[in-house]
Order: structure tokens, then C-alpha cells, then sequence
């Protein structure tokens, strides 16, 4: 069953015609857009009114990521620009290459650039010092998308001689793992037509279009094809994105339309018409998406999801489609979402990582200032702060991170079907650990095995 948006928004020219990109913010507060001006648009999620700008910028920007208080955007003279976004100003040049960039990523913890170009290497960057640059140089092609997994530890490659070349950062030395062929085809980086690898929330598997208008799902364990989402667009694709959960897929193509995909399925649940789209960006955490064509206008289109497939956006993250999915296979074993939910915080640095199982901050997440007075703090005359914990909105800078719920799975094959209230999540011959509900949360419990013999044993 398909269906349409029942309101369409109105487009806001943003920049002058030509290739434009949007992103949001991982807090939700901001949408940044790029264009071909010498203009960076701050859109403020929920407010219909003027956007703000930051002008001293250069023109033809390609591609944006943002972070809650930065902005980086990439021209096509091969420079890469770091902005301000609490200041709504020029920061500092990050790179420069000798060679049109195509995209550019910031790392889930927004500590590393990884810029695209036409040159035969990928280079990342310090954000915080420049100074700092690992290169990927294995493929040896020029590269039109780049993309970091959720845990920033592999990055994906679309290469113009149609091969995904995906490389393990985990050290000094990036290590290439996997050339991954016969998905995509050969590329033409002044092309609209995308080949942009988007990792699925759940971070086992990304997706990727494919020469035949299809959208295929490769899974990270053996870089292997899984589902696929087929018989959809009748042109080529232009812009792909997942929602926060993963629940559904959004793509874009040259048929003039943005398809919604349920991800369980694979199959097309709303058809919007819209012309030239390029770029799509779901919000955090709310029914809102933004999209960008070529004529430099962006779209900000709250309620795009279709009523009655919103419950799909409610639901925890959803597992990546597989063909045999490993978490399948002892879903026995798996609670239902609804009896396992526990808030977590919903950073982007912790997105996807065995943080993501606590329910407090991190270490580092101990400076952050609430604004609880009503001090009522204004901007100034040339719309600069008036206070360090204000931004050009008026808006406190730092803010408590989003509680959300999300959902525990079995995190080994040992675990077991619950019994009554009980379950055992893990059982071997080191200890066991089982948690017991105690109707609103879970406590857990975890003993060692004595050994037998009476001997020191080694620890590893």
C-alpha cells in the first residue's frame, strides 16, 4: 500500500541555481544549506521565519556535514571550510587540494574530516588540527561519495571506476578491507546520478543505488549484497538517506519523485512528486525531513511521513534488511522492543556503540551549561553573541542531550527465551549473566564461575 503527503510545502529559495546540499544538525536544532552563492543558510527547526546567514563564504560548495556547533562545507576549487554555528561565521580553512572535492564527512564524533575529490587520494583531517592527515590511497581513483560507519571506525568509498573500496581507520595507518564490486557502476563526478553509500542506523550494513535505478543493501560482516529495494524509480537516483531509526528509506530520483521505502519489506509506502532533488536529510528525531534540488531551493516538509505509517518512526532502531540476518536466527531469543525499552542518550558520537547501552553521560559530557535563570540574553546590532552560552538564535549553545527509548537485543547466542519475568543473557564456562524485570526497569546480574583446580589463572 502506497500513499501521498497530505500538504506540500512551500520551496525557499536559498541559494542561486545550481548544485545544493543540506544537513542537520545531530541535535535537530539547525539546518545548515550550501549552494553556489557565497551564502550559508542556519534554518531553525521550527521556525518558519528568515534564516540566518553566514556571507563570508566562497561560492560553489558541493557538499556539507554539520556537528551541533560547527558547519563544514566543501567548494569545488578544492577547499574545505570550517563555520561557526553558534557565531554564524567563517572559522578556519581545514584543506585544501589540488583537484575538485566532491563530498565531504565528519566522523560520528566530529573529530575527523574525510574529504573526496578528484584526486587519487582520500585524505582525513584533523577538525580541531589541521596539522593531522591520514590518506587513503589503495584505490587509486578519484572519489565522488565518502561515508563514515556509525562507529567512525570504517569509512566506504564510491569510486568513479565503479568500485566501493571500504577502509579500516581504527589505527594511523588505514588499512583497505574490501573492494566491493558489482554493485555500483562506473561514475561521473559532474553527474547528478548517486552512487552516496548511507549506513543504516543499526551499522551492520550500508546502501548504495546501483546502475539499474535499484537501491542494494551490502552487509559489513562479508561485504556481501543482501536485500534490495527494486521496481521503484523509474529514473536514475539522485539522493538517498535512511530515517534516525531505520525504519524507512527515503530516495530521490530524475523520475521527478521522492519514494518512501519500509525498510522490513522493501517496498514503497508514498510517492511525493518533486523535480530535481539532489540531497535529503531526516531530522533526529521528529516526522521532519528537508531536501535541496539543483534550482538552489530547499524544502522543509514537516509531517513526511504519512499518518498512518508514523508508528514505523516510533519504533527503536530496526535491524538492517538482510536476506539471513544472524539476529534472526535466534530471534527466539530476542524480547519484543515494546518490554526491552531503555532510555539512552541520543549523541551522535555514541550512536550505535556499546555506550549506547548506558543510561548516563559519558565522561566527557560533564560541561555542559543549562540555561535555567530566564537571563533573557539578546544579539547584538552586528549579530554577534552577547553571551558565551548564546547563539546568533538567542538560544543557549550547550543543551541536555534528547532522551530516547531504544531497544536491547541478545548480544550473544547464549542468551535465553524469557521464563516468566527471567532471562539469561549470557552463559559459558567463565560466569553468567542474567537480568530479571522488575515491571518499569531491568536489574542485571552477573557472577563467575570458581575454577577448579587451585591455581592462578592467567587473565587476558
Amino acid at each position: 500500500m502506497t500513499s501521498t503527503a497530505p500538504l506540500r510545502p512551500r520551496a525557499r529559495p536559498a541559494h542561486t541555481q545550481g548544485s545544493t546540499h543540506c544537513a542537520y544538525t545531530p541535535d535537530g536544532s539547525k539546518l545548515v544549506t550550501v549552494g553556489s552563492n557565497n551564502t550559508i543558510r542556519l534554518y531553525k527547526t521550527g521556525f518558519d521565519g528568515e534564516p540566518i546567514n553566514i556571507d563570508d563564504c566562497q561560492e560553489q560548495n558541493v557538499s556539507v556535514d554539520a556537528s551541533d556547533n560547527s558547519s563544514l562545507s566543501a567548494l569545488k576549487d578544492g577547499t574545505v571550510s570550517l563555520y561557526s554555528i553558534p557565531d554564524a561565521t567563517f572559522d578556519k580553512f581545514l584543506l585544501r587540494c589540488s583537484l575538485p572535492i566532491r563530498d565531504v564527512a565528519l566522523s560520528p564524533d566530529s573529530k575527523w574530516c574525510a574529504v573526496a575529490s578528484d584526486e587519487l587520494t582520500v585524505k582525513l583531517v584533523r577538525t580541531d588540527d589541521n596539522t593531522q592527515i591520514r590518506h587513503l590511497k589503495e584505490h587509486n581513483k578519484p572519489t565522488k561519495h565518502i561515508a563514515f560507519d556509525t562507529k567512525g571506525s570504517i569509512v566506504a568509498l564510491a569510486c568513479t571506476d565503479g568500485i566501493v573500496y571500504v577502509y579500516s581507520i581504527s589505527s594511523d595507518e588505514p588499512e583497505l578491507l574490501k573492494k566491493v564490486d558489482g554493485v555500483i557502476g562506473a561514475l561521473d563526478t559532474e553527474s547528478d546520478v548517486s552512487a552516496k553509500i548511507v549506513w543504516h542506523p543499526d551499522g551492520r550494513a550500508f546502501a548504495v543505488p546501483t546502475p539499474t535505478r535499484d537501491i542494494q543493501v551490502v552487509s559489513k560482516n562479508d561485504w556481501e549484497k543482501q536485500r534490495i529495494f527494486s521496481n521503484g524509480h523509474n529514473g536514475e537516483v539522485t539522493a538517498l538517506a535512511w530515517s534516525p531509526n531505520g525504519a524507512i528509506l527515503a530516495s530521490a530520483g530524475k523520475d521527478k519523485r521522492i519514494l518512501l521505502w519500509e525498510t522490513k519489506t522493501q517496498s514503497v509506502i508514498a510517492r511525493l512528486d518533486y523535480t530535481n532533488v539532489i540531497d535529503i536529510a531526516w531530522h533526529p528525531r521528529d516526522n521532519l525531513v528537508s531536501f535541496t534540488n539543483s534550482d538552489g531551493e530547499v524544502y522543509i516538509h514537516p509531517d513526511f511521513v504519512p499518518e498512518q505509517f508514523v508508528p514505523l518512526l516510533k519504533l527503536g532502531k530496526q535491524p538492517a534488511p538482510f536476506i539471513h540476518d544472524p539476529l534472526s536466527e535466534i530471534g527466539a531469543n530476542i524480547r519484543k522492543p515494546a518490554e526491552t525499552i531503555v532510555p539512552v542518550l541520543n549523541r551522535r558520537n555514541r550512536e550505535g556503540s556499546y555506550d549506547s547501552l548506558m543510561d548516563g553521560p559519558m565522561q566527557d559530557d560533564d560541561d555542559f551549561v543549562v540555561d535555567d535563570d530566564g537571563a533573557g540574553y539578546v544579539i547584538n546590532g552586528n549579530g554577534k553573541r552577547m553571551h558565551d552560552d548564546i547563539d546568533v538564535f538567542g538560544e543557549p549553545i550547550s543543551k541536555r542531550p534528547h532522551l530516547e527509548p531504544e531497544y536491547h537485543e541478545a548480544f550473544q547466542p547464549g542468551s535465553t527465551p524469557w521464563r516468566g519475568n527471567r532471562k539469561y543473557l549470557c552463559l559459558n564456562l567463565i560466569g553468567f549473566v542474567w537480568t530479571v524485570d522488575q515491571d518499569g526497569h531491568n536489574t542485571v546480574t552477573v557472577e563467575f564461575l570458581r575454577p577448579r583446580v587451585s591455581q592462578r589463572l592467567p587473565f587476558y
